[in-house]
């Protein structure tokens, strides 16, 4: 990240367009922000749910936690196709929570939130640049453990209504992160698999409280250190208007009262984020214009790089970001067109973040060694739920099941071909598709 462009305009990020102070903006942030979900604390019968999550809840990954992952990647440096793609889509993030912020101060909640959905999606295709295919199986792979789980110790103590609907609403998200994952939209698949884990972290409100105060006291000292050692004085009435959100979180779990500390944390974390995203990528709203003309000229040459790569029949894997890359080029240069500059912004950026896709799945700028590991352990990973899945289905599966086997095993043949032909990438993708299927298949026959 360049630290000398952060640090040499930090006045004009300071305020919102129409010169709100950006304190009066922390205030407005703490008033409007949501609370993560949290099931009643006075509920008995999750004492034994709650002791699991304290033993396994680490495994579980929120979107607090991929945005962290993204910031610490990105300092680190580097180059390549996904790194480039990655800061693009936080430079996003900063012009969208400057957007977003403005319309809270005016009271356009409606809009604030629906900027904020776009913001959340940019910290997401940057995550899922950065760290995919790999990221999505993590943390699915970790949501899956931890569910088993809970569901071992509600069989031993039993469950409750709440805690029922609760891990539905798991199921539910993690079938939705499949289907979004098979159809090319990467960042709404992990944007699921984080609402699955965040629905189990919801049964444990004490250790969700102390996790996210964790993660928001760790964003502002991030805040602190791009605001350098002499910052602006309202940078200084920002960070104390936070540092005093953040403790009151602390006192509300000392006193036991874990649902007023996650509304405390969650505000918190909100002015920290703000902070951090206009100090080191935030956009002025005059910028807008040329920022959508060159997402899209990007969008354009990375798509027509792609296209000459998979050719005019491109397999499976890659049929889907293709499509998707095509299409929402096309819309955001009908936008470009129309001077929606916003609406061109992120359609570009998601072509970009599709083609991007396509070019490290064909191994374009990526690490041939490492990623040849990793497609080994994903292609062990599905030929055992496949074996798994077989003895689930019996001698005598129905037609459904019996198609839907064949299909992932088809895949995973594509896989093994891809893999022996060096196609590492391509191998992986084939993989964790073929692996999804089978997830699904073995959820329902168990």
């Amino acid at each position: 990240m360049d630290t000398a462009k952060t640090h040499t305009r930090p006045e004009g990020l300071l305020r919102a367009r129409g010169g709100a102070p950006l304190l009066a903006l922390a205030l407005v942030l703490g008033a409007c922000e949501s609370t993560p979900t949290a099931i009643d604390p006075d509920d008995s019968t999750t004492e034994g749910i709650r002791m699991t999550l304290v033993e396994e809840g680490h495994r579980l990954v929120l979107v607090e936690d991929i945005e962290a992952r993204v910031l610490d990647a990105l300092d680190q440096g580097g180059g390549g196709l996904a790194a480039e793609a990655a800061r693009e889509h936080l430079h996003d993030a900063g012009i969208l929570t400057s957007e977003a912020d403005d319309a809270r101060l005016t009271g356009q909640v409606e809009r604030a939130e629906r900027l904020e959905d776009w913001m959340t999606k940019s910290w997401l295709e940057s995550a899922a640049l950065l760290f995919s295919p790999g990221l999505q199986d993590e943390l699915r792979v970790g949501v899956e453990e931890v569910l088993e789980a809970v569901e071992r110790e509600i069989a031993r103590s039993g469950s409750s209504r709440a805690v029922d609907q609760a891990l539905r609403q798991v199921r539910l998200a993690l079938s939705s992160a499949a289907d979004l994952q098979a159809d090319g939209q990467e960042a709404r698949a992990l944007l699921m698999v984080t609402r699955a884990a965040e629905y189990l972290l919801g049964l444990d409100p004490e250790g969700r409280a102390a996790r996210l105060t964790a993660r928001a006291r760790a964003l502002l000292e991030r805040a602190r250190s791009l605001g350098g050692d002499d910052p602006h004085p309202v940078l200084v009435d920002v960070f104390e208007a936070a540092e005093e959100t953040c403790s009151l979180a602390d006192e509300a779990l000392d006193g036991g009262l874990p649902r007023e500390a996650l509304e405390h944390a969650a505000r918190c974390h909100r002015i920290a984020r703000s902070v951090v995203l206009r100090l080191s990528a935030g956009a002025r709203a005059e910028e807008l214009a040329e920022h959508a003309r060159t997402a899209v000229d990007r969008a354009s040459d990375l798509h027509l790089r792609a296209g000459a790569l998979v050719g005019e029949e491109p397999d499976e894997a890659l049929a889907a970001p293709l499509t998707l890359a095509a299409s929402h080029l096309e819309v955001a240069m009908d936008a470009l067109e129309e001077e929606a500059w916003r609406a061109a912004i992120a359609l570009a950026r998601s072509s970009a973040a599709a083609s991007t896709r396509i070019l490290l799945a064909l191994n374009e700028g990526s690490d041939p060694e490492a990623f040849a590991l990793r497609a080994s352990k994903a292609i062990t990973r599905s030929e055992g739920l496949a074996v798994m899945a077989r003895l689930l289905a019996g001698s005598t599966p129905s037609p459904l099941v019996s198609e839907r086997l064949e299909r992932a095993e088809e895949g995973l043949d594509r896989a093994l071909f891809s893999y022996r032909a060096g196609q590492w990438r391509r191998a992986f993708l084939h993989s964790l598709r073929s692996g999804d299927i089978l997830r699904r298949l073995i959820l329902e026959l168990s």
